[in-house]
């Protein structure tokens, strides 16, 4: 097994993790340390043993949380798992090392005295000062000198607290420790303030650069204006209190615009988690009017309407705060991104959206890690929708071999599903002329019913397997669509053969919809003012899903869901696959619907060997085979 390091360099990294993210799952540290599982489980052993009567890792609902007991006890442990190992061998710790010596250095600093302190070469040095500079170049802080005269740190105070803030705190002050009672103090105001465990965490930091920086002749003694409009705030008024404080018990003279330096964790916090909390914050007429413009281009742009809940009122929040950090370049790391990224790709695609609204709107550039955040609020939104729009799901359980192993089977199935399931026993008989189920499961192998999906089962049964075929039976009644049996994919159930389109040569995007259209409207599928409204759709803000897919889809009057998909097998530029929707007006699952297929064609279209297969196909047949083909690809969508 190839493993990442010493072992003990590696329980540093874990620890460093822990620390900064609080829970990791095994495999993630596993893949990011290059080790096998055991490894990893036995490393957290080694920690527990070393972090004791400070800390505990524990492994809790698949993931590995780091408690901590005892502060002060736990950075002094601390600092013994990093003193164990070659820390000094990772270029992050060297660039902290360097930052911080730089940070605190009034003249110059010489490159062979860095040599010496880190016991590397001289190359290694200027190696890690041009990584660093390229670090230090987005928020205008330099490295200038020469190799013989020495080097120096050159910028903005407020750019060189928000550069450590932000990439470099736990390496340039790792050793730093505050004063108890400082502590204290402002452990006691954030509790007195109702501030959240994140909040306090972004306000300790903070407040330890300023009191480093302060203490080093290093105070902030100008900003710009758009700062001082921070003044007539709550975060101001907490901050004033605090360093009033700070200097009767240090008798120093704190600048006032240190205040409004430790105004920004405040105003760029993450939404409160108490409803009192967030009744004595105002909400500006601007921040309203954006979110309903935020709400409104996405449902527009994708057919998604979001309903007024508390919800709601939280993402109001979140976007004033948002706002603030943007505005103030306080900038938060997202560390779950990637995972956001990955599992909510249809969340994220709402993000960008969004993103698209804030920056129209206002003059900031929204972040990568904001776009994270904003996509983490939709996956919540989407999952309401999906919850609000289910119904009871009724089963009857149709006993061919008594009521005991009927009941068997009642038993486990409750056991494995939600409290909106109804279950009933029945005989075959009694069967017979039932058709208010959902779901029939019986344990006679041949049993069969033209109007409820059947299930057969003895009274062993893989229980996962099972209860994968029963949501997606579930899924499919909340929308209802009549079910292929064992098709994954929603576009491929709801196809009906003739609605499959060859399409021309490398035809444009709106000359291939335009012809789905009449060909649909022509057999009666479709009204003829669907082309009209299409137009006029289209004109506003086009529906290509990306340069390879097109997907239009638009409500109309009628009762029934239209799909239709359209295949132009091509290798040059322009739109190779389209898939066309129309959905009833009224309907309540309009929007299930939608999320459902946005996410197949999310799949589809993270592979352009997908939508060029799919290009290739002759027949509406062949295209559900095909997608049964890929079946698997779209079982977890």
């Amino acid at each position: 097994m190839m493993t990442s390091g010493t072992p003990d360099s590696r329980i540093a990294q874990i620890l460093e993790i822990m620390e900064l993210r609080r829970t990791a799952r095994p495999e993630s540290l596993a893949d990011k340390l290059k080790v096998g599982a055991k490894t990893i489980k036995n490393d957290m052993k080694e920690l527990n043993r070393l972090l004791e009567g400070s800390a505990l890792v524990e492994y809790v609902s698949g993931r590995y949380a780091l408690f901590i007991l005892d502060e002060r006890t736990f950075r002094e442990k601390k600092q013994t798992v990093y003193s164990q190992n070659d820390y000094m061998n990772s270029p992050s710790k060297r660039y902290g090392y360097i930052l911080n010596r730089l940070m605190h250095e009034e003249g110059a600093v010489l490159i062979d005295d860095l040599a010496d302190e880190i016991c590397v070469g001289r190359t290694t040095i200027n190696g890690d000062l041009k990584k660093l500079r390229e670090m230090l170049e987005s928020y205008q802080v330099g490295i200038v000198g020469r190799t013989n005269t020495g080097i120096r740190l050159e910028g903005d105070e407020l750019s060189i607290r928000l550069l450590v803030l932000e990439q470099m705190y736990d390496r340039v002050f790792e050793s730093f420790l505050l004063d108890d009672d400082l502590e204290s103090m402002v452990n006691e105001y954030c509790q007195e303030y109702g501030l959240d465990y994140m909040t306090t965490q972004y306000f300790m930091r903070s407040y330890t650069v300023m009191i480093d920086r302060v203490l080093n002749d290093h105070p902030l003694n100008s900003l710009q204006e758009k700062y001082h409009e921070l003044e007539q705030t709550t975060a101001y008024r907490f901050a004033e209190k605090i360093v009033m404080r700070t200097m009767e018990m240090f008798q120093v003279r704190i600048p006032m615009e240190e205040i409004l330096f430790l105004s920004l964790p405040i105003a760029g916090m993450r939404t409160p988690m108490n409803r009192e909390d967030k009744q004595v914050l105002e909400i500006s007429e601007e921040v309203a009017e954006l979110v309903v413009k935020i709400l409104n281009r996405i449902a527009y742009d994708m057919n998604f309407h979001i309903s007024p809940t508390d919800l709601l009122d939280d993402f109001v929040y979140h976007i004033n705060f948002m706002l603030n950090r943007l505005k103030y370049r306080f900038y938060i790391r997202n560390y779950a991104l990637a995972e956001i990224r990955e599992r909510y790709p249809l969340a994220y695609k709402m993000a960008e959206v969004a993103k698209k609204v804030i920056e129209e709107q206002t003059s900031f550039a929204v972040t990568d890690d904001e776009l994270g955040f904003l996509a983490s609020y939709f996956s919540l939104f989407l999952e309401e929708q999906h919850y609000k729009n289910r119904k009871v799901f009724r089963v009857g359980i149709v006993c061919a071999q008594g009521a005991i192993s009927g009941k068997l089977i009642q038993v486990r199935l409750e056991k494995m599903m939600s409290d909106q399931t109804e279950f009933e026993l029945l005989s075959e008989k009694e069967a017979e002329d039932r058709e208010d189920f959902d779901l029939l499961i019986s344990t006679s192998r041949n049993y069969e019913s033209d109007a409820v999906p059947v299930i057969c089962l003895g009274e062993f049964f893989d229980e996962v397997e099972v209860l994968r075929q029963i949501e997606r039976l579930k899924y499919m009644g909340n929308l209802e669509v009549s079910m292929k049996t064992g098709i994954h994919s929603l576009i491929a159930t709801i196809l009906e053969p003739e609605h499959f389109y060859v399409l021309g040569p490398e035809p444009s995007y709106l000359e291939a919809v335009l012809y789905m259209i009449d060909c649909l409207t022509e057999e009666g599928a479709l009204e003829a003012d669907f082309k009209e409204a299409f137009l006029k759709r289209e004109k506003k803000s086009t529906m290509l899903f990306d340069e390879r897919i097109g997907f239009p889809h638009l409500q109309y009057p009628g009762e029934k869901i239209v799909l239709a998909v359209g295949a132009a097998d091509h290798t040059g530029s322009g739109v190779q696959f389209i898939l066309l929707l129309a959905l009833p007006k009224n309907s309540e699952l309009n929007d299930d619907i939608l999320i459902h297929i946005y996410n197949e064609l999310l799949v589809i279209s993270s592979d352009e060997t997908l939508t060029a297969e799919i290009a290739k196909l002759k027949s509406g047949s062949e295209f559900v085979l095909y997608m049964i083909r890929k079946n698997e690809l779209f079982e977890n969508v």
